[in-house]
């Protein structure tokens, strides 16, 4: 899918299994991006062969087989062609052999949810395929159109245009999702994000094979893992993913691509996060304070109606003017005003380094991070 926010003159391009149903979720729902939804009137022209095509399932962007996500866009009738080509245009890739890992897991969950066992969104599909990941990978030739668009068009295939070229201005990585969203955020000139704070606060994540790759290194045989590193090989060297020369590298060193660059802006959730957690703190001192107080009151009320003498009075009032004094200076540490660190975190972003920008040699195009960069100068002509 694609979606656009014309005020902003911004598009974000969905590549498959790499969070994208998590970014569009928030996009529509704080930041007034449209989705189109169409079927393609050219629909045919994805795919080699004729017999590939299946009526009986969903004919849309979820079940082509070549060209990819980007090129249906590109020509779609809805589509106004200076958009693609002028506005902003970002998306999100992924570690391959995670990503098509993802992808097994999602299809074959959506199979188990079929009350038949044997649909995937309304398409039909052989469970057969799905008796574990090496049989799906075996399998990529027979799988129904929707299971190949999700796992096996390579993520390069799903951004190029017809020219070949790669000119997105932004490609963040699934594995630094939210530090690289509120960057691309901050770039294209949002800066009231509480909403969006709100929403992964709360976690509204549509896709949760986000986190469910804990079962990859038992998974992985050899004849998977040589299958991944031929299949996809231009998809590591285009994002920068680490290849590794034998499945034992890959098992005892896989997770190396979900390190965190090193300068790296604050994370917008943790700081959301201990903003909110500041809050509750400060809603429990309140009342702690309100309970002092009116145990303190109390005990002075019983004091003063205990003497009436002078002498005792002026104590009293003294010991009350100290506690006065102490529950001011209280109250001012414990309400002294939280700046907004929404604010602060756009500022951040907006003067860090990864904010500058980079142009292409050769067409001049201008790029805001060093994979949208270095993937457009690869296929550049």
């Amino acid at each position: 899918m694609v979606f656009i926010n014309k005020e902003l003159k911004c598009v974000f391009i969905h590549n498959p299994k790499c969070g994208g149903s998590y970014i569009s979720n928030i996009l529509m729902n704080c930041y007034h991006f449209n989705e189109i939804t169409s079927i393609h009137s050219k629909y045919d022209m994805f795919f080699d062969d004729p017999k590939q095509i299946k009526m009986d399932e969903n004919t849309d962007k979820h079940t082509i087989r070549k060209f990819g996500k980007y090129r249906y866009f590109l020509s779609h009738q809805d589509m106004e062609q200076c958009i693609l080509k002028n506005y902003f245009k970002f998306t999100f890739v992924r570690n391959p052999y995670t990503k098509i890992y993802s992808a097994y897991q999602y299809l074959k969950r959506r199979l188990n949810e079929s009350t038949m066992r044997n649909k995937i969104r309304n398409s039909y599909e052989n469970y057969d395929y799905f008796k574990d990941f090496n049989t799906f990978v075996k399998n990529y030739k027979n799988i129904n159109n929707i299971s190949y668009f999700h796992a096996f068009i390579p993520q390069y295939e799903q951004l190029i245009d017809f020219s070949g070229n790669i000119n997105i201005q932004y490609i963040g990585k699934t594995e630094t999702l939210d530090r690289d969203f509120v960057e691309i955020l901050t770039i294209i000139g949002i800066t009231q994000m509480s909403e969006h704070a709100n929403f992964m606060y709360y976690g509204n994540k549509i896709n949760e094979s986000l986190n469910s790759e804990e079962n990859i290194i038992t998974s992985y045989t050899e004849e998977t893992f040589q299958f991944v590193n031929s299949f996809f090989s231009k998809d590591f060297d285009v994002f920068g993913y680490t290849k590794f020369n034998s499945l034992d590298d890959f098992k005892s060193n896989c997770w190396l691509n979900k390190e965190i660059p090193k300068n790296e802006p604050p994370c917008f959730t943790n700081i959301y996060n201990n903003l909110l957690l500041s809050k509750v703190n400060n809603g429990l001192v309140y009342s702690l304070l309100i309970k002092q107080d009116l145990l303190i009151d109390s005990l002075l009320e019983a004091l003063t109606n205990y003497s009436n003498s002078n002498i005792v009075r002026n104590e009293l009032n003294n010991i009350k003017t100290t506690v006065l004094n102490l529950r001011g200076e209280k109250n001012m540490l414990a309400y002294n005003p939280i700046t907004n660190v929404l604010d602060e975190i756009f500022e951040i972003n907006k003067s860090n380094l990864y904010l500058k920008k980079h142009k292409c040699p050769k067409c001049s195009l201008e790029t805001y991070n060093a994979i949208a960069n270095n993937a457009h100068i690869i296929f550049c002509n």
